[in-house]
């Protein structure tokens, strides 16, 4: 990388292949700094417009070739690709070093939603495609992520560098956007404070956009798909337009869901629910600067299946003769906003970034009347981040600093009208500051971090103490190696995190419906903290690809909810309370072999083993069972000379072994297996039109998960369902301005 920084007013060149030297139709080059790009022509040729530097990072990616980074560019050149058949490397943005990932130490799972979504469902059903991470749903309207057995506020949600805030402390209250816009999701597993500070004990789900068009194009993307197990309809539509300083996109998606269809025939009642979205994204940049300023809302309207008021419950009264999507109580209304403005300026050796935010959450839940809420709750969450990275080369090694501060203001206050106030009106202003070196030479790479975190806690009114105040702070840090060559890549890696008491452990004192308990709080609680130790290996040939990661997490004064033998309301009574110390152990193996002789083949299979110790010789509640995940998908384009072709053919099968290690009073959970099948096709015009047809629990398998919120009223997942998808895109050369 050139230490001068020098402007050009264009940046053109040419891809071929590294071996055959032929052109290279079709790839993508895109400036990552500046987030704008282009796409080659039949000749491999490309031009990009606009002000640049010798020190951006530009990446040329195009389909069967690895992907390549570099730094070193002048106006007219020449790229290289090599032909790859196996995973490909990606540039990481939720690490604040941004490197491509073996280059990270902390080992960062990277997927294109794309990849995760070629037998299609929701966001939730996507993210059980990486080893290690799980869904706990209360049907299919509600979902969160859980990685490695942790969820809730122990993970952190993060969209394009806005921390989503959406009252998750709640069992019964999911993710509130869809997969609307997304083109990848970075998940890290494990204590991650140093980078996104409290609250990031157990792991980070990192979702980012799709990029912007190539320039001087424009693009209309229109999706449907039908799912017959809820009888619903999702649909969504995208408009992209690029030019040379600036760049535009908008989508917006509908979905609406009757009650989903038992593997019995029968209906689970009221898991009925609809969404709707939208996103705008406008981003521009001048010589040295970049702004990308993001807006996205949804607005969802969800059945609460499963809650009851009945002192004994019977499971039979929440299945159903007749499939319904009409509005009846209980019922969960969520509406959200987001809107972002991240501001860049690309510096000699290194920039500045400044990241300014704000969302808005309100949630209501209507149990026995239409017109009166049992809770009303409101979420603003003000968020800034300030970072800067410095370059530097040091003889035949470089070295990078990362600086910042970072934090927000969330203040939570309940509606004037509402019966139950489980989570009192509160203040919380968090800050934060690290720093972090990494150095790298041609093999080796090693850094360090730490981070220091301070967080004021303001409770108003609370039932069970008033008015209070509480102050948690620490320092976290992490540190790590990584080795790699042409084969093989080593990791390890140390890392601590931390986590203060949420408002509704320290203060509930009233009945939560949503998840069928009595909820007493604790104000004696203290922040959780967590140390996990790290060890990745990954092994990667021309046909076959190794990962093995396994861990241990040790965490300190882990916060855990356990049942009296009191009944109020009808309900048994939980009191929160805190372990003195807690395990999560285990590990991650994953395969994917892609045969020299059948090229169009792929065969993937990985294996999640998670173990917990809750220190007095028990298990920690919900542990999700031990998974063994096995896909084969087809490529079959070089089998197709008609305009109308197959283009993949996919078969899914996961298998969810017993869990019988559960906490006091927890049930266990029989194996199950569940199979998916689904074909993709494309119809070859002008405007290509793509259409997927599939079987999702091919079988009728009849289970229910472990982490299932309507276990306990012994409520199965969704039966079979049938699905068909269609996606039409309409590209249009812009005019050169």
């Amino acid at each position: 990388m050139s230490n001068a920084i020098a402007f050009s007013q264009s940046f053109s060149g040419k891809v071929i292949n590294s071996l055959s030297k032929e052109a290279v139709p079709h790839a993508s080059v895109y400036i990552v700094d500046l987030e704008i790009g282009s796409q080659t022509d039949e000749n491999g040729l490309f031009i990009i417009q606009g002000n640049f530097t010798d020190s951006m990072r530009v990446r040329i990616r195009a389909l069967g070739y690895e992907d390549l980074y570099t730094f070193n560019f002048t106006e007219q050149i020449i790229f290289e690709l090599s032909e790859t058949h196996l995973k490909l490397q990606e540039v990481s943005v939720s690490s604040p070093i941004s490197e491509i990932q073996k280059d990270n130490v902390v080992y960062i799972d990277s997927r294109k939603l794309s990849e995760l979504n070629s037998i299609p469902g929701s966001l939730g059903e996507n993210l059980e495609n990486i080893p290690g991470v799980y869904q706990s749903s209360s049907g299919p309207g509600i979902s969160k992520p859980v990685i490695r057995g942790m969820q809730g506020s122990r993970v952190v949600t993060i969209l394009n560098g806005l921390r989503i805030e959406n009252q998750q402390w709640g069992g019964d209250h999911g993710n509130v956007f869809t997969s609307l816009g997304i083109g990848s999701v970075e998940i890290i597993k494990g204590p991650a404070s140093l980078m996104f500070g409290a609250d990031a004990i157990g792991g980070t789900a990192y979702f980012v956009d799709r990029p912007y068009i190539a320039q001087n194009f424009q693009k209309i993307h229109l999706e449907t798909r039908y799912e017959s197990v809820t009888n619903g309809l999702i649909s969504s539509g995208e408009y992209q337009i690029s030019k040379k300083k600036w760049r535009f996109n908008a989508s917006g998606l509908y979905s609406n869901q009757a009650d989903y269809k038992l593997p019995s025939g029968q209906y689970a009642l009221n898991s009925r629910f609809n969404e709707k979205g939208g996103k705008l994204s406008f981003g521009f940049n001048k010589k040295k600067w970049v702004i990308n300023m993001r807006y996205a809302f949804s607005q969802n309207r969800i059945g609460l299946p499963g809650h009851t008021h009945d002192s004994i419950i019977n499971p039979l009264s929440f299945q159903v003769e007749n499939q319904s999507r009409n509005k009846i109580i209980p019922i969960q209304l969520n509406n959200s906003h987001f809107i972002s403005v991240e501001n860049k300026w690309l510096q000699e050796n290194g920039n500045v970034l400044l990241m300014l935010g704000h969302s808005f959450n309100q949630l209501q839940e209507f149990e026995e009347k239409v017109t009166i809420a049992a809770l009303n709750t409101s979420l603003n969450s003000s968020q800034y981040h300030l970072k800067w990275t410095f370059n530097a080369r040091l003889n035949n090694s470089s070295l990078k600093i990362v600086s910042g501060i970072q934090g927000g203001l969330k203040i939570n206050q309940n509606g004037t009208s509402w019966e139950d106030n489980l989570l009192p009106d509160y203040q919380q202003l968090d800050n934060g500051i690290y720093s972090l070196l990494s150095l790298k030479n041609s093999r080796w790479v090693s850094m360090i971090g730490l981070r220091y975190d301070h967080r004021n806690l303001d409770v108003y009114n609370s039932d069970l103490a008033g008015d209070f105040s509480k102050i948690y702070s620490s320092l976290n840090g992490s540190a790590g190696v990584v080795y790699s060559d042409s084969i093989n890549i080593v990791r390890l890696n140390a890392s601590t995190g931390f986590r203060g008491p949420h408002v509704s452990e320290l203060s509930a004192y009233g009945t939560h419906h949503g998840a069928l308990r009595y909820e007493i709080g604790n104000l004696n609680l203290m922040s959780e903290r967590g140390t996990q130790f790290d060890f990745t290996y990954e092994l990667s040939r021309e046909h076959i690809e190794l990962i093995i990661n396994p861990f241990y997490n040790y965490i300190q004064n882990y916060i855990t909810i356990t049942p009296t033998d009191s009944i109020a309301d009808g309900l048994s009574v939980f009191k929160y309370d805190q372990l003195p110390n807690a395990q999560l152990y285990g590990g991650d193996i994953g395969i994917h072999y892609h045969p020299h002789f059948a090229h169009w083949m792929h065969l993937e299979s990985s294996f999640s083993y998670l173990n917990s110790d809750n220190g007095n010789g028990g298990y920690l509640p919900l542990i999700p069972q031990n998974r063994l995940s096995s896909s084969v998908r087809l490529d079959l384009n070089p089998f197709n000379n008609k305009r109308f072709k197959i283009k993949n053919f996919n078969i899914q099968h996961r298998f969810f072994n017993h869990q019988r290690n559960v906490s006091e009073l927890e049930s266990t959970s029989r194996s199950y297996n569940i199979i998916n099948v689904g074909v993709n096709m494309i119809w070859e015009t002008k405007n290509p039109l793509e259409i997927g047809v599939g079987v999702k629990n091919l079988m009728g398998e009849n289970y229910i998960d472990h982490l299932s919120r309507l276990k306990n009223i012994s409520l199965q997942h969704p039966g079979r369902s049938i699905y068909i998808k269609l996606a039409w895109d309409i590209k249009i050369k812009a005019k050169n301005k």
